[in-house]
């Protein structure tokens, strides 16, 4: 990915279309409420957004990719379930990650475990 060849979302708000760049970082995307939820520099709710696509941009060529569903949990109640598992688990570690990757997969749908395990260290400190 670079300046020409990037992932974009691409979807329906009060009537308009929006097209929404993806963040990243060498290999990776980088994907946040706040900047694909947002437009004209105001955040809009993701219940007003119709119809979202993900789309890869290859120079010139424009391709679809798919239907871009994303869940962003609430942090608050996601610290208060981190906190709640790790005061009932006995595990540290990478065995704790793996199993908390287990429970978030079956609460909010796939997560990437890299994500999970930074947002743990910079929000529950260590595990």
């Amino acid at each position: 990915m670079n300046s020409t060849n990037f992932f974009f979302v691409r979807y329906a708000w009060k009537g308009e279309v929006i097209n929404k760049k993806l963040s990243f970082e060498k290999d990776s995307l980088s994907i946040s409420a706040q900047d694909v939820f947002k437009v004209d520099g105001s955040s809009i709710s993701h219940r007003e957004v119709k119809g979202a696509k993900l789309f890869y941009k290859q120079g010139t060529t424009v391709s679809e990719i798919g239907t871009f569903a994303v869940a962003f949990p609430d942090e608050r109640i996601l610290k208060n379930v981190v906190t709640t598992f790790k005061h009932h688990s006995s595990l540290s570690g990478p065995q704790f990650l793996g199993e908390l990757n287990s429970l978030l997969l079956d609460i909010y749908g796939r997560t990437d475990q890299d994500n999970i395990q930074g947002w743990v260290k910079k929000n529950m400190g260590t595990y």
